[in-house]
Protein backbone atom coordinates (compact mmCIF):
# COMPACT_ATOMS: atom_id res chain seq x y z
CA UNK A 1 0.00 0.00 0.00
CA UNK A 2 1.13 3.49 -0.79
CA UNK A 3 1.25 6.09 1.97
CA UNK A 4 -1.41 8.78 1.97
CA UNK A 5 -0.63 11.65 -0.32
CA UNK A 6 0.78 14.73 1.41
CA UNK A 7 -1.19 16.88 -1.06
CA UNK A 8 -4.59 17.89 0.26
CA UNK A 9 -7.37 19.41 -1.77
CA UNK A 10 -8.83 22.70 -0.70
CA UNK A 11 -12.52 22.17 -0.09
CA UNK A 12 -14.18 23.68 -3.13
CA UNK A 13 -17.69 23.06 -4.44
CA UNK A 14 -16.25 20.57 -6.94
CA UNK A 15 -13.68 18.80 -4.78
CA UNK A 16 -13.94 14.97 -4.81
CA UNK A 17 -15.22 14.67 -1.24
CA UNK A 18 -18.03 17.12 -1.95
CA UNK A 19 -18.89 15.33 -5.19
CA UNK A 20 -19.17 12.01 -3.36
CA UNK A 21 -21.46 13.49 -0.73
CA UNK A 22 -23.84 14.92 -3.33
CA UNK A 23 -23.41 12.43 -6.15
CA UNK A 24 -27.15 11.79 -6.45
CA UNK A 25 -28.16 15.39 -7.12
CA UNK A 26 -27.03 18.90 -6.36
CA UNK A 27 -28.85 20.57 -3.48
CA UNK A 28 -30.60 23.82 -4.22
CA UNK A 29 -32.12 25.91 -1.48
CA UNK A 30 -35.74 26.64 -2.20
CA UNK A 31 -37.37 29.90 -1.25
CA UNK A 32 -39.69 29.69 1.71
CA UNK A 33 -43.25 30.53 0.77
CA UNK A 34 -45.16 32.96 2.95
CA UNK A 35 -47.73 31.21 5.09
CA UNK A 36 -50.76 33.06 6.34
CA UNK A 37 -52.63 31.48 9.19
CA UNK A 38 -56.30 32.36 9.46
CA UNK A 39 -58.33 31.39 12.47
CA UNK A 40 -62.09 31.79 12.44
CA UNK A 41 -64.18 31.99 15.55
CA UNK A 42 -67.60 30.39 15.74
CA UNK A 43 -69.18 33.83 15.39
CA UNK A 44 -67.24 34.44 12.15
CA UNK A 45 -68.41 31.11 10.76
CA UNK A 46 -72.02 31.81 11.74
CA UNK A 47 -71.87 35.23 10.06
CA UNK A 48 -70.47 33.65 6.90
CA UNK A 49 -73.26 31.03 6.88
CA UNK A 50 -75.86 33.76 7.30
CA UNK A 51 -74.37 35.70 4.36
CA UNK A 52 -74.37 32.60 2.18
CA UNK A 53 -77.95 31.75 3.16
CA UNK A 54 -79.17 35.20 2.14
CA UNK A 55 -77.24 35.03 -1.16
CA UNK A 56 -78.67 31.58 -1.95
CA UNK A 57 -82.20 32.68 -1.11
CA UNK A 58 -81.80 35.76 -3.33
CA UNK A 59 -80.49 33.73 -6.26
CA UNK A 60 -83.38 31.24 -5.92
CA UNK A 61 -85.86 34.11 -5.81
CA UNK A 62 -84.26 35.65 -8.92
CA UNK A 63 -84.48 32.34 -10.79
CA UNK A 64 -88.17 31.95 -9.89
CA UNK A 65 -88.91 35.47 -11.15
CA UNK A 66 -87.14 34.99 -14.48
Amino acid sequence: MRPASPVRYVSTPRSPSRLRATAHAPYFKTKQKAVVEISLTNNDIKLKHDELDTQILQSIANQNIA
